[in-house]
């Protein structure tokens, strides 16, 4: 059986320090137990109001309404056209519009970046496009690996990326479809 509240007349379970949760929550705000007194709540009196022209909104800091603060802090004014929740940022690679997470980018792409450990700058020029496949020369849009190790091998094209993965990145199974394909074309002509 679980022991009981030592408040004279409380015949709850104790929390804490052999009192009730609500005895042991009054004692911890004010330091005392008695029944008679409600818990006191603590109430945020605002003197002023938002230094900026119809905000309304009470002053927390420099005169300012929190929303406004923000704004100052972000953009170094406050009447910067930016909504009141914050500056909105915009993944830094071409062609991408949703909000940054780390490192000026989204998180789909800071992903692959961590993943496969690769630089911001190389990251941008994959995604722009201005990286060469380096089996065919098409522009790249994958990053290949190697499944074992890890470590990042170069930058192919998708088909090319799946041709690997099908041969299980096996050297031995591309020199022999390379061989296949040499003695088709011997028979074709």
């Amino acid at each position: 059986m679980s022991a009981l509240c030592s408040v004279e007349g409380c015949d709850r379970k104790t929390k804490a320090r052999a009192l009730c949760s609500t005895h042991h929550a009054r004692w911890s705000r004010t330091g005392d137990i008695r029944a008679d007194q409600p818990i006191p709540i603590k109430v945020r009196k605002y003197d002023a109001l938002c230094a900026v022209e119809s905000c309304g909104r009470p002053a927390e800091s420099r005169g300012w309404c929190m929303a406004h603060y923000k704004r100052v802090l972000a953009n170094g004014d406050v009447n910067a056209s930016r909504p009141l929740n914050g500056v909105v940022k915009i993944c830094v690679l071409e062609g991408c519009e949703r909000r940054v997470n780390c490192k000026q980018m989204c998180s789909p792409h800071y992903k692959k970046l961590r993943l496969y450990d690769i630089t911001v700058e190389q990251m941008v020029d994959l995604e722009a496009g201005r990286v060469d496949c380096a089996i065919c020369g098409c522009v790249a849009t994958d990053v290949d690996h190697c499944h074992d190790s890890g470590r990042v091998r170069g930058f192919l094209c998708n088909p090319c990326n799946r041709a690997l993965a099908a041969t299980r990145d096996d050297a031995e199974i591309l020199h022999r479809a390379a061989d296949y394909l040499v003695r088709f074309q011997a028979r074709i002509t």
